[in-house]
C-alpha cells in the first residue's frame, strides 16, 4: 500500500506486459508509451508506469538544456574546455544510468513488481492517478 492509500496492482499477464513496454518505448522513442496509456486508461497500474516511464523524458530535455548551456560554456578559454569535459562525462555516466534503470523497472515491471522512481512516483500516485 503507498502512501497516498492506492494499491497498484496488475490486473493481468497483459498488464505486466504493457507496462515493461512502457519502459521500453521510452528507451527507444515515446510513442509506444503514449499508445500504451491511450489505449489502457482504465487500468491504474499500467497508467503509473505509463507515466513513470514519460518521466524519463523530463529528464532527457533537462540533460538536452545543460548540453546547450555546455555549449555555450565551451566558449569560454581554458575554463570552457575543463568545465565542457566535467559536464560531458557527468552527461554520459548520468544517461548510461538512466539506461540501466530503464531496464530495471521493465525487467521488475514485466515480473509483476511495482518499483517506484523516488520523487516521481509520490507525485503520480496524489497528482495523477486520483
Amino acid at each position: 500500500m503507498s502512501e497516498a492509500g492506492l494499491e497498484i496492482r496488475p490486473a493481468s499477464d497483459e498488464d505486466k506486459v504493457m507496462a515493461g513496454i512502457a519502459y521500453l518505448g521510452v528507451m527507444f522513442f515515446f510513442i509506444p508509451t503514449v499508445v500504451i496509456l491511450i489505449l489502457k486508461k482504465e487500468s491504474s497500474y499500467i497508467k503509473f508506469h505509463c507515466f513513470q516511464a514519460l518521466s524519463f523524458i523530463l529528464f532527457g530535455a533537462f540533460c538536452m538544456v545543460v548540453c546547450i548551456l555546455q555549449s555555450i560554456l565551451a566558449m569560454i578559454p581554458i575554463l570552457g574546455f575543463i568545465l565542457w569535459t566535467v559536464i560531458a562525462l557527468a552527461m554520459g555516466l548520468l544517461g548510461l544510468a538512466a539506461f540501466i534503470y530503464c531496464i530495471i523497472l521493465a525487467v521488475k515491471t514485466f515480473s509483476g513488481e511495482t518499483m517506484e522512481i523516488p520523487y516521481v512516483a509520490p507525485y503520480i500516485r496524489s497528482k495523477l492517478l486520483q
